[in-house]
């Protein structure tokens, strides 16, 4: 039995190829001397497009050892006395016997000068040939390898040849009976198919018939959903337009009652007209967004463009939210990092946008906390952050975020709204050739961004 123990190990390591693979040749001698002889000889040499590289063992299990582990090795240069006088040919009945290795070239390395021991070694193990240790010709060695290696190299591309020749002639073979097979059922497959192609023609006709009748309901669903569209814009448009005018009537008598100094008025009937004024408004400003979406929905929204600095109209939006956020107790922050960002957009609707962005943050934030609004430059740009510390955007809600009337899905119950503002700030914001951002912060927060386009230098 081979011992692993005695595996062989390289002389030393070799220098890279650009090869995919090497001769392998194995120094099978007990002699060091030879290892060195043969390695300074043959490792690294070119032969045939690949490197030659060289291996060593010095005994009967680690030659058989290596060689069971490398049954691609090309050669071996096997010395006949290492343990014994017959080492050698117990290593090539090892390997021609038990591992049924007939490729791998042998070159019995020896001193024995009897040509009758060589003869019947050539005919009974099938071995490349002789190296006699009483000759000191080390060209002899690099001629006789190279020899052995071309022969095992013929070997093997014959065998691949006869390998690849057995597979084609199975695969003829396979291919010969799945065409018999096939033109077998192609024969049924014609007489299937003209039965096919008489149901296929029926089909057709029945199908154009159905697709034109199903693209004439279409058509209809089509124009009522237009149609039902236009009328509830319209619809939406003349009641707000009905809506503001009893309204500004409320709100105008609310504030005569408030100015009017003649009547002693009670605390709680003073208390009452603020009531009706406060609710007056908040009621405006819904029916006043209803009025702006049905105009954008109808395509009558215009927006006049022209070149102004936001960060008065900034200020303006926090000091008119200022009130609303005391009610929450939050404060509002603004800081800009210029003094002057100067940009192209109407400023009746970059009011609009920035005050529903601080009025969201307000609603949603919670109380106790603060409002951040920021304003900053940036490439064709003019960023306005305005960042609050609530609960941000639910993942799973946020395709709703920016459609009308669907923030009953998405948002707290008992936050009033109808919906809109966001609908209607990125509207505006498109029809300034602007765009308005979004983004949950970490862990809690949300930070909404409006890019008014920059006035260009």
């Amino acid at each position: 039995m081979v011992n692993p123990t005695n595996a062989t190990v390289k002389d030393d390591v070799l220098p890279q190829s650009n090869s995919s693979w090497n001769w392998k040749v194995l120094l099978a001698d007990d002699d060091p001397l030879f290892h060195k002889i043969g390695h300074a000889l043959l490792d690294g040499i070119e032969f045939d497009g690949h490197r030659i590289e060289t291996f060593t063992s010095h005994d009967y299990a680690s030659t058989c050892l290596f060689i069971k582990e490398n049954p691609d090795t090309a050669l071996v240069v096997l010395d006949v006395y290492m343990d014994d006088a017959t080492t050698g040919y117990k290593v090539i009945e090892y390997v021609r016997n038990q591992l049924q290795n007939n490729e791998l070239r042998i070159l019995l390395h020896t001193g024995d000068t009897n040509i009758k021991s060589e003869e019947i070694a050539l005919e009974k193990y099938a071995i490349s040939g002789f190296l006699s240790k009483l000759n000191g010709d080390h060209q002899q060695l690099i001629i006789k390898a190279k020899l052995a290696i071309r022969s095992y190299g013929d070997i093997r591309h014959i065998q691949n040849l006869s390998h690849k020749n057995t597979e084609l002639e199975k695969e003829v073979q396979v291919r010969m009976r799945q065409l018999l097979d096939l033109s077998a059922k192609l024969q049924a497959e014609v007489m299937s198919r003209k039965q096919a192609q008489e149901n296929l023609k029926e089909m057709n006709n029945t199908l154009e018939l159905e697709v034109e009748k199903r693209t004439q309901d279409a058509e209809a669903e089509k124009e009522k959903a237009i149609k039902a569209s236009t009328a509830k814009t319209e619809f939406l448009s003349r009641m707000s337009h009905e809506l503001r005018t009893p309204l500004n009537a409320i709100l105008g008598f609310s504030q005569l009652l408030m100015a009017d100094k003649k009547t002693q008025a009670s605390e709680r009937q003073i208390e009452s007209v603020e009531q009706i004024t406060i609710a007056g408004k908040h009621l405006l400003y819904l029916v006043s967004e209803i009025l702006d979406l049905s105009r954008i929905e109808a395509g009558k929204l215009k927006v006049n463009i022209d070149g102004l600095d936001v960060v008065p109209i900034i200020n303006d939006c926090v000091t008119s939210m200022e009130q609303t956020a005391k009610g929450r107790n939050i404060r509002l922050t603004f800081t800009e990092k210029s003094d002057n960002l100067w940009v192209m957009a109407d400023g009746i609707r970059v009011k609009q946008t920035v005050l529903n962005l601080i009025s969201n943050a307000i609603k949603y934030g919670p109380p106790d906390d603060e409002v951040v609004v920021n304003a900053v430059a940036n490439g064709q740009y003019v960023h306005v952050k305005v960042r609050d510390n609530g609960k941000g955007v639910n993942p799973a809600m946020q395709e709703f975020l920016f459609k009308p009337f669907e923030r009953c899905k998405n948002t707290e119950l008992d936050v009033e709204g109808t919906g809109v503002g966001l609908t209607i700030t990125k509207e505006l914001m498109e029809l300034m050739k602007g765009k308005i951002d979004y983004e949950n912060q970490q862990p809690l927060g949300c930070e909404f961004t409006l890019s008014y386009p920059k006035v260009k230098d």
